[in-house]
């Protein structure tokens, strides 16, 4: 109920940029923790925390998707270009005619792409700013490193934003 709260009022109607980003994180910080207790109820290993931990199993097979643990078994499996993992289209929300014909990236791959240009972006720009700071002699910033939370939390915000509603929400929070 907080959340749809959040999503109707908050995040599409309030005019203020500073209501929409405390009820986008707020959201994401729900969709995180609904994520991570359904998965310890379960018995589901969630496998972004794993990937970013660097706690990957290799015991796991490649033809393996890797969101439900489940064989190829007749359903289509489409493979992420960036990490050459193996999902179940189901469980990455491409059902019937949005199957892909060029290269795919999975959620985590996307946001560290992501996070790669913004902190290129970031780098370029400081470096214009140090050769004018240089002359006036003020100190350097030192650049920020991508961090696992930095990548789930573009996850997320990357899911909310393609979200266009309530429904779509709770598939890709799924």
């Amino acid at each position: 109920v907080l959340c749809v709260l959040l999503l109707q009022n908050a995040v599409l109607k309030s005019k203020d940029v500073a209501t929409r980003c405390m009820a986008i994180d707020l959201l994401g910080t729900v969709a995180a923790r609904l994520k991570h207790d359904a998965a310890i109820l379960r018995g589901d290993k969630f496998w972004v925390l794993e990937e970013l931990h660097g706690e990957q199993n290799d015991d796991i097979p490649k033809e393996v998707c890797c969101v439900c643990f489940g064989g190829r078994g007749g359903t289509e499996v489409i493979t992420c270009h960036g990490c050459q993992r193996c999902f179940h289209n189901e469980c990455v929300g491409l059902i019937g005619k949005d199957t892909v014909s060029r290269s795919w990236f999975c959620s985590l791959c996307l946001s560290r792409n992501q996070l790669k240009y913004l902190h290129s972006y970031w780098r370029s720009k400081c470096k214009s700013e140090e050769i004018k700071n240089h002359s006036a002699g003020n100190d350097r910033e030192e650049s920020p490193t991508i961090t696992g939370l930095d990548v789930v939390r573009q996850t997320l915000l990357n899911c909310l934003q393609a979200s266009d509603s309530v429904e779509n929400l709770n598939l890709i929070i799924r």
